[in-house]
């Protein structure tokens, strides 16, 4: 039994980000080992970091490297 959760729609801004925080929360619940990886970031500002990506480590906590949640 596969234990990854992807979410994925044909549309941008429909909500995906609000989406995973609102199931990492859920999952926290249940498991203190849940990692968060996001195979393509965004790089608006030019700044190199992806603020969702950097939003679900902090406000959480994980024990997770940046670096490590994207491809």
């Amino acid at each position: 039994m596969s234990k990854s959760i992807y979410i994925a729609t044909t549309e941008p801004n429909s909500g995906k980000s609000l989406l995973s925080l609102g199931i990492l929360r859920m999952m926290l619940t249940k498991s203190s080992r849940v990692g968060y990886f996001r195979p393509i970031i965004n790089d608006k500002d030019g700044s190199g970091i992806d603020h969702h990506t950097k939003t679900a480590i902090d406000f959480f906590e994980l024990d997770l490297k940046y670096q490590d949640c994207y491809t």
